[in-house]
């Protein structure tokens, strides 16, 4: 299972990235590498294959999971989205323009998230709201 819970949040993580920058390598992922090591007992087999499915599929398990990826990678913390963490992991892989844009989208995202009730809300929100947020960029263009 170790490979299919890192191929599915990588995965999530590095499409909102790429398709929101155009990148061919995403910078998350050797920086949550680790992390995701770290929270795979968080999910089952079965949620791994749920969300490998469909990304936006949602139980309280991947919610924990997300959750623990994002707390361990040091980029959430008591329900509260650091952006400044996420900036830093981007920063030698975006244009400084880009990066406006992308801080942009997170700002607005970290307000909507940060609303969630406990970790597992905030790290869906989020995710969600940066995927919603870099489809409709790539539509309107």
């Amino acid at each position: 299972m170790k490979n299919t819970t890192s191929f599915i949040f990588i995965g999530i993580l590095c499409s909102v990235f790429l398709a929101s920058n155009g990148e061919k390598e995403c910078p998350m992922k050797e920086a949550l590498a680790e992390s995701i090591e770290a929270c795979k007992d968080k999910i089952s087999e079965d949620s791994a294959k749920l969300l490998k499915a469909d990304e936006t599929a949602d139980n309280e398990e991947i919610r924990a999971f997300k959750a623990c990826v994002m707390i361990h990678g040091g980029i959430l913390e008591d329900q509260k989205i650091k952006i400044d963490k996420i900036q830093e992991m981007l920063k030698n892989h975006v244009e400084e323009e880009e990066m406006e844009n992308v801080m942009t989208v997170m700002k607005i995202c970290q307000g909507e998230a940060e609303i969630g009730a406990d970790d597992g809300e905030v790290a869906t929100l989020f995710i969600n709201c940066f995927k919603k947020a870099t489809a409709d960029s790539n539509a309107a263009k």
